[in-house]
């Protein structure tokens, strides 16, 4: 649900993308958010940083979008 948001724009570009606020957001704890996350990482749909939050990243669909 959380990639289907992402590539639809539901979390804008840059926006700050918490496990807490997803969590929130979809009705899940925060395992499965934090496992999503690392998912879109590596997928090229979000950037995280040192701190537990993640932002969607400006420019590039990730990989499901190329070609």
């Amino acid at each position: 649900m959380i990639r289907a948001d992402t590539v639809c724009a539901a979390h804008a570009p840059g926006s700050r993308l918490t496990e807490e606020l997803l969590a929130r957001c979809y009705g899940v704890s925060w395992a499965p958010v934090r496992e999503a996350l690392r998912l879109l990482e590596s997928e090229g749909f979000v950037a995280t940083h040192s701190n537990p939050q993640a932002r969607r990243r400006t420019g590039g669909q990730g990989r499901a979008q190329r070609g």
